[in-house]
């Protein structure tokens, strides 16, 4: 999205969903994402899922060394 100058980046719905599921994890955050799920159920699909989670999986490794 941009707007005049300056660019948003937006990521994928399913990406934002794992990332409040397993990288961030409060109550929060678990709370927010069965919402995106519940709302987005049509749009959201599985393929992304498996995708994201495995970039986020290996994002996190990678943190713990």
């Amino acid at each position: 999205m941009r707007i005049r100058n300056f660019e948003f980046l937006i990521p994928p719905l399913e990406f934002e969903i794992l990332y409040k599921e397993l990288a961030l994890g409060s109550e929060k955050d678990l709370y927010d994402a069965r919402h995106l799920r519940a709302v987005f159920s049509s749009l959201l699909k599985e393929e992304n899922f498996l995708k994201f989670r495995k970039m986020i999986n290996d994002d996190a490794s990678e943190k713990r060394y």
